[in-house]
């Protein structure tokens, strides 16, 4: 789709400034992040004081790429329990599961409430299951992981 409406030249582009920007720039922060073993927003300001705002900008871009990373996982956590059923929900219709189960979205716009309408309670509770394994993951780290309560650590 890209080559034939000529976009070849952009995906090259996008290829060397991933090749020789992003990824020296991610190796570097890497490296800096565990030689100064302090948080990236600490890291800037040790650096230099006045490149603390790069700390801060950084934080704003992962809390927003987190959070819409998190939708999108809450998106997938309903198919996952749906295919643990004998009959899988979607068999019969698939954009009437999407539509009816997943989003609860209504038939017609006149019956839409004001606002941005109500919580939907799977998606609600799909975010508060992600939301919980991420925070048991950055609190005990590699302890959290299934395996490693049944099986000792190869040494």
């Amino acid at each position: 789709m890209i080559a034939s409406n000529g976009g070849a030249a952009a995906v090259v582009a996008y290829l060397v400034c991933a090749v020789f920007v992003s990824w020296p720039l991610f190796i570097f922060e890497m490296i800096l992040g565990q030689y100064v073993r302090k948080t990236f927003t600490k890291t800037w300001e040790t650096v230099r004081p006045r490149w603390l705002s790069f700390g801060w900008a950084q934080w704003l871009l992962l809390f927003i790429a987190q959070s819409y990373m998190a939708m999108v996982t809450t998106y997938t956590l309903p198919y996952i329990v749906g295919s643990c059923r004998t009959p899988l929900p979607w068999t019969g219709n698939s954009e009437g599961y999407w539509k009816n189960t997943i989003l609860n979205s209504f038939d017609n716009l006149q019956n839409k409430p004001a606002g941005p309408g109500p919580i939907q309670p799977v998606l609600a509770v799909s975010l508060l299951v992600y939301w919980l394994i991420t925070y048991f993951s950055v609190v005990f780290g590699k302890k959290v992981c299934v395996i490693s309560l049944f099986f000792e650590p190869y040494q």
